[in-house]
């Protein structure tokens, strides 16, 4: 004859696992507050911020095209004086997110560039003053 689990704690098996499960729930949780709040942790989104810099003495505009590989719609456009700075969001799914860079008022564009990321990037900047030319695959007629 075996000695139960019941008859030395006085609990049965179900009992027993659910009182375990409710102690270990604290440490649960703590080890995953510790990883949310050191940024081990990374939420999975689609969505990641570029800090887009106009390292330049000239006021620019930047212009996010729509419908790649024509640029015939802009769905943002935002004008940066010298030494300006906007964070505009992006996809760290390997999305191509084309932005041209024209002067205030004219509809030519001086370069472009793919905020293209495959990986989440903390702090990721782009600086206007990077000679970065336009694909003759981009259309910018529109």
């Amino acid at each position: 004859m075996g000695v139960s689990l019941q008859s030395v704690s006085g609990l049965s098996r179900r009992h027993f696992a659910r009182r375990v499960g409710c102690a270990t729930r604290p440490l649960l949780l703590a080890v995953l507050g510790a990883l949310f709040v050191s940024g081990c942790w990374q939420e999975p989104s689609e969505a990641m911020r570029v800090t887009v810099r106009n390292d330049t003495d000239t006021v620019l505009v930047i212009h996010q095209c729509t419908g790649a590989p024509r640029c015939g719609s802009v769905s943002d456009q935002e004008p940066l004086r010298p030494g300006e700075s906007v964070q505009v969001n992006t996809s760290d799914e390997g999305v191509h997110n084309w932005w041209y860079v024209t002067a205030r008022g004219s509809r030519t564009a001086l370069s472009c560039f793919d905020l293209y990321y495959t990986a989440y990037q903390r702090r990721a900047q782009w600086n206007l003053s990077r000679d970065a030319q336009c694909p003759s695959s981009l259309s910018l007629s529109g």
